[in-house]
């Protein structure tokens, strides 16, 4: 199979290579199921690490593997990341594993700043950390240790509030809209 993967039409070529890039073992029931009882477990990766150019926190890598890790291994899932060279672009690799052998994979093209060991290896590990959150559609949250948790209550003034009567409007509107514009009313 020679196709084309990973073309964005519309920003242009960012990962475009050809060739058999399998996404999915040919079944993957049992590794479907076994996602499902994981994802189910898994922590949200917390913001430790810190910016100083953003000031700012990110979860790290050893963030991430720590808040899915235990969720994964329970369920006879591993992740494997690896690098490869397609058509002379630096490709990270990321397979998620069954215990059954079947496997689903995603491909990142890494694209560091510079050409030297300290910027490949930096762009590696930012790839790490971003395709396993996908592969796995996970997110990082804040570790404010609470710090936020009345912020929203401090807000004053009044609330907007659509009256039932609008609502029922809007409803109505929506239900017997047949082209889009109908449905332009409902922001006005």
């Amino acid at each position: 199979m020679s196709e084309e993967v990973g073309r964005d039409k519309a920003y242009g070529s960012l990962f475009d290579f050809r060739g058999d890039y399998p996404l999915q073992s040919e079944k993957v029931d049992l590794i479907s199921k076994a996602l499902i009882h994981a994802w189910d477990k898994i922590k949200t990766a917390k913001k430790q690490a810190e910016n100083p150019f953003f000031h700012s926190k990110y979860a790290d890598l050893s963030a991430v593997v720590d808040a899915c890790k235990g969720a994964l291994i329970s369920s006879d899932l591993v992740p494997v990341q690896s690098t490869t060279m397609i058509d002379g672009k630096l490709i990270l690799v990321t397979t998620i594993y069954h215990s059954s052998g079947q496997w689903i994979r995603g491909y990142l093209a890494v694209n560091p700043v510079k050409n030297d060991p300290q910027a490949i290896g930096s762009a590696i590990t930012y790839a790490r950390r971003y395709a396993l959150l996908s592969a796995l559609c996970l997110a990082a949250d804040d570790d404010d240790d609470g710090r936020d948790a009345g912020k929203f209550a401090k807000i004053s003034g009044p609330k907007p509030v659509a009256s039932d009567a609008d609502l029922k409007r809007w409803a109505e509107t929506i239900r017997d809209a047949t082209q889009f514009v109908e449905l332009k009313s409902i922001a006005d």
